[in-house]
Formats: C-alpha cells, sequence, structure tokens
C-alpha cells in the first residue's frame, strides 16, 4: 500500500521533551484526544555506500509489538518546512537480513529504538518520541496530517512554536546514517 507522508519534526531539548510530555498529557486530559504510547523499532536497510541516504530514501522494516512492516519512503520533498513523501507499506512474517529490490541488496545496517507517545485527533498525530541508537539518545515531537495547512495551525496555536523557528529537522534515518559516519570516521582503536 502506498501513502501521503507529510510531516514536521523538530529536535527538542530533554528539557523540552519532558515538558511537552505534560502538554501532550494535558490535552489528552481535555477529551477531544486519544493517547496512545507504543515502543516501535526501525530496523533500516542500505547498501556500503548508504546509496539510498544519498538518494533521500529510507528503506526499514518496522517492529511495533508482534508486528512487523516493511516500509520505502521515496520522492522525498520538503514543502514550507514540512517532509512530504510516498510511503510503501507491506506486512512481513519475519525480519530480513537483507532485502533484494531493484537489483541491489541492502543489508540490515543496524536499529534505532523509539518510544513514542501520540495524541490523535481526527485531522492530527502529534508524536512525541525519545530515540535510542548507536550509544545516542534524542528527542523530537512529530506533526503528522494529510493537511499541511492543519501541520501548521498546531504547531502555531496548540504547541506555540512560531512558524519561522519551526524549521524541520532531519529525520530519525538522516541522524542514524550521520552517527553511523562519526564511528567510520574513527581511529579504529575506538571503533567497537
Amino acid at each position: 500500500m502506498m501513502l501521503r507522508e507529510n510531516e514536521k519534526k523538530i529536535i527538542l531539548s530533554k528539557n523540552d521533551y519532558f515538558r511537552y510530555t505534560h502538554k501532550l498529557a494535558d490535552m489528552a486530559l481535555e477529551g477531544s484526544f486519544k493517547s496512545s504510547n507504543a515502543i516501535q523499532t526501525n530496523y533500516y536497510y542500505d547498501d556500503e555506500c548508504f546509496s539510498l541516504h544519498g538518494g533521500n530514501e529510507t528503506l526499514r522494516v518496522r517492529q511495533i509489538n508482534e508486528s512487523l512492516s516493511l516500509q520505502w519512503k521515496k520522492n522525498k520533498t520538503y514543502v514550507n518546512n514540512i517532509h512530504c513523501c510516498d510511503e510503501f507499506n507491506v506486512s512481513l512474517d519475519y525480519l530480513p537480513s537483507q532485502i533484494i529490490a531493484n537489483n541491489n541488496i541492502y543489508y540490515n545496517i543496524g536499529c534505532l529504538v523509539t518510544n513514542r507517545k501520540n495524541i490523535i485527533a481526527e485531522d492530527i498525530t502529534i508524536s512525541l518520541d525519545e530515540n535510542i541508537y548507536l550509544g545516542a539518545i534524542d528527542y523530537e515531537i512529530e506533526l503528522e496530517s494529510v493537511d499541511i495547512d492543519v501541520i501548521n495551525k498546531y504547531a502555531v496555536n496548540i504547541l506555540n512554536f512560531p512558524l519561522d523557528e519551526f524549521a524541520s529537522s532531519p529525520g530519525k534515518y538522516s541522524r542514524f546514517i550521520a552517527r553511523i559516519k562519526t564511528f567510520k570516521e574513527m581511529p579504529s582503536q575506538y571503533v567497537l
């Protein structure tokens, strides 16, 4: 199945993460939002040259509980600091060590674990994420909707982000690859 994804995301400090945790909990208590929590693991796939990343694509298997889903994000663009892409999804029965597509072999290069708190309204999902990967922890907030104007409305009116300060941050996969590259640049005696 193919979906069009529109999302705005920003990296948060640990303090801001906890501040927004309380704000989202208050929103859920107001009753106009549903809330959910999940631990999700993204298993990333690419070749040795990171050509998918270089082509602005993400190939991953996402695991939530026992459910596995192969996801391929393509045709990424940015409109008014909003990440837009086509996302292809298919359910899987097992976690593959490699994926063959377009006459290329893509290997599992690692994973990123997210503790996710969702606030869901009719027209938007707001996710507050704590991401753990390759010895790093970061925090982010994501706003996802089919309507770009709805994303901006919630960013400004509900979360009080001025639009000019709410430039989208790099996605999880880009941060994951940047972290891998720091290990590759280290002298070999520091790499495990």
